[in-house]
């Protein structure tokens, strides 16, 4: 009786909880946890499967609308919990370095997600007559700290992928430099990170 009664007070408290937490942070957890499930060390999906998994649930719930948020200060916050996500595929520790992680993983970095799929809603604001900001006339920038949205480059959708393997490269030469360039072989990964996107 005693256990009933405690499977019912829990249930009753995760209940509870999960309405005060609110509807965003629920479904992130839930394509969290779906992912966790698939990465089990008892049996497992297979990479391709996990970073796929990953890409649908976690990485396109949190990057909806990016190009309007991506340059708020609180961008930092999504980034930690699809660091975490991207760590559950790859099965690295939290001590890698970013770099690598998404080297490993076979993921653009979040900055670089971001920045073209600003690039590509430019693009589309400024060719497609049916966009609210077609032919649109920005105001006079009044604070230098704001960086607007008529600051991004356009890129047209169907470069975006060479766009983003570009700013990837530049991203990988200016954030970590190889300590044994014999042992790293970086045009493999190139043409595995090619292939991929």
């Amino acid at each position: 009786m005693a256990m009933s009664s405690t499977r019912l007070t829990l249930r009753a408290r995760s209940g509870r909880r999960a309405r005060a937490t609110g509807r965003e942070s629920f479904s992130h957890d839930l394509g969290k946890m779906n992912v966790r499930k698939l990465a089990n060390s008892n049996w497992g999906a297979d990479p391709k499967t996990l970073r796929t998994t990953a890409l649908a649930l976690s990485y396109s719930t949190a990057e909806y609308s990016s190009a309007v948020w991506a340059r708020s200060c609180h961008a930092k916050k999504v980034d930690a919990e699809l660091n975490n996500t991207c760590r559950i595929v790859t099965g690295q520790l939290r001590h890698t370095p970013l770099p690598l992680l998404y080297r490993t993983a076979g993921i653009a970095p979040l900055d670089i997600r971001r920045q073209t799929h600003g690039s590509t809603e430019k693009h589309k604001q400024e060719t497609d007559l049916r966009h609210p900001l077609f032919d649109h006339s920005y105001p006079r920038a009044r604070l230098k700290s704001r960086k607007s949205f008529k600051t991004v480059e356009s890129v047209q959708p169907d470069q975006a992928a060479s766009h983003r393997l570009e700013l990837w490269n530049t991203w990988d030469n200016t954030t970590t430099k190889p300590s044994n360039p014999q042992k790293n072989n970086f045009r493999q990964e190139e043409k595995c990170r090619e292939k991929i996107v």
